[in-house]
């Protein structure tokens, strides 16, 4: 937790789990090789879903569209869950970091950072030679 707020720069505070939720996150428990792993979707219709819940969830969609090259629904994807705003990259870098040097998801995560700042550097381009015109 402590990592993380450095990394967004605010504090993070934990959230108590109630039995019900901790029973449906150990429900999305399973194995996979060596490692333990768990599904963070809630609905199954989730990568159906236009606009996202959390900002996490938004995150997970982002990736698997541009890991599909899918930049189309990429693109709308983030133009509706705040794909443009600093506390979306933020937290995308922060589970970048948090994760093994070389493992698959922070590839994933670097992937989509580069994707953020290539968006940024376009539509800064476009800002200033509409500024130009004028």
């Amino acid at each position: 937790m402590a990592a993380l707020g450095r990394v967004l720069g605010r504090p993070v505070v934990p959230v108590p789990f109630g039995d019900a939720l901790i029973q449906v996150y150990l429900r999305r428990i399973y194995l996979k090789d060596d490692t333990l792993n768990f599904h963070t979707f809630i609905e199954e219709d989730f990568l159906e879903r236009e606009e996202m819940l959390t900002v996490i969830d938004a995150l997970h969609k982002a990736v698997i569209l541009r890991d599909r090259g899918d930049m189309k629904a990429l693109e709308t994807h983030l133009a509706l869950n705040g794909g443009d705003q600093e506390t979306f990259r933020l937290v995308t870098q922060a589970a970048a970091d948090l994760l093994p040097s070389g493992n698959r998801e922070q590839q994933l995560l670097q992937g989509l950072l580069l994707h953020l700042k290539n968006r940024r550097t376009v539509g800064s381009m476009q800002t200033d030679m509409l500024g130009s015109q004028e």
